[in-house]
């Protein structure tokens, strides 16, 4: 049974996602307070999403403690913003915390030049991004065409990458040239958005949360 379920089955929805994220290991520094479970519930969202946009960390109000824990509310730039990432971006994993967002996706890179056949050598595997918000700028937004092109908007900066590439089976030299076309900083990144997405709406919320600098 899940924390939710436990709790749920006791508590009305907005004490059962609070009691349960209070359980959660902590993934983001700013966190939720009522308000803000109660502002995701009435629009649809899940519990368990709930959880997913509160990082782990919801507490009864903005300024009171329990037990000798603090629990501040997130701005509402950083509330908005989380609640679109949660249901724009097209990756495997997305964070944000009031400093930083995260996201993981997949790319490939090519190591080689094509075989004789023709086929290109690369290999494909999770990216980890990390960008700081004083450290990164929205650059352009990319609408896909038909099928063709890219979606999403382009953050630029200084964005590290962590890179989990299969390297089985490769040469030294292969090894050598897949690690140099995977540096482990980059100045931009695309964050990849749904089809349905208007990338231009997400580029917009991005900017106010990186304007909300304290």
């Amino acid at each position: 049974m899940s924390l939710l379920s436990h709790f749920g089955r006791r508590l009305g929805p907005v004490s059962a996602v609070i009691a349960a994220v209070m359980l959660t290991p902590q993934t983001a520094a700013a966190g939720c307070s009522r308000a803000d479970v109660d502002h995701f519930l009435s629009r649809g969202f899940t519990p368990e999403q709930v959880v997913l946009l509160c990082g782990g960390n919801v507490g009864d109000d903005a300024d009171s403690t329990d037990a000798g824990v603090i629990v501040q509310e997130s701005t509402e730039a950083e509330r908005d913003l989380r609640e679109l990432l949660l249901r724009s971006v097209d990756a495997r994993r997305i964070d944000l915390d009031a400093t930083r967002m995260q996201w993981e996706g997949e790319l490939c890179v090519e190591y080689a030049p094509p075989n004789l056949a023709g086929r290109p050598r690369e290999r494909c595997g999770p990216v980890t991004f990390t960008a700081e918000r004083d450290d990164i700028v929205v650059g352009e937004v990319r609408e896909r065409v038909l099928f063709f092109g890219e979606h999403g908007v382009e953050l630029r900066g200084r964005i590290a990458q962590v890179w989990k590439m299969d390297m089985q089976g490769l040469s030294s030299a292969d090894r050598r040239r897949l690690q140099e076309n995977s540096p482990p900083v980059t100045d931009s990144a695309l964050l990849p958005l749904h089809d349905r997405v208007d990338p231009a709406e997400v580029a917009g919320a991005l900017r106010r949360w990186i304007d909300a600098k304290p």
